[in-house]
């Protein structure tokens, strides 16, 4: 007795293949894309570039001293009362 192709059985068989195969498919594109990506990394590992004399630090320096402390003049009260105004604030006095 020979399967139909409306027969669930062969349905289901041919969806097992189906999944089989995209999933071959699928290992065998990773493996392809592991030994392209290893093999192009250990090339580039073996062809190394003369280096010339290339100062790669920076020019910067640190100080660590202490900052001389600035100074500046008085405020003028108006100012600060102009201040309080614009922000809201009842100046108190």
């Amino acid at each position: 007795m020979g399967r139909s192709d409306s027969d669930p059985i062969s349905v289901q068989e041919n969806e097992a293949r189906r999944r089989n195969r995209r999933l071959l498919l699928l290992l065998l594109i990773a493996l392809i894309n592991f030994i392209l990506l290893f093999t192009c990394g250990s090339l580039a590992s073996l062809g190394r570039l003369p280096q010339g004399d290339v100062e790669v630090g920076s020019l910067l320096s640190a100080d660590y001293e202490p900052w001389a402390p600035d100074s500046f003049g008085p405020l003028s009260p108006a100012f600060v009362l102009d201040l309080a105004e614009e922000l809201g604030l009842q100046p108190s006095g």
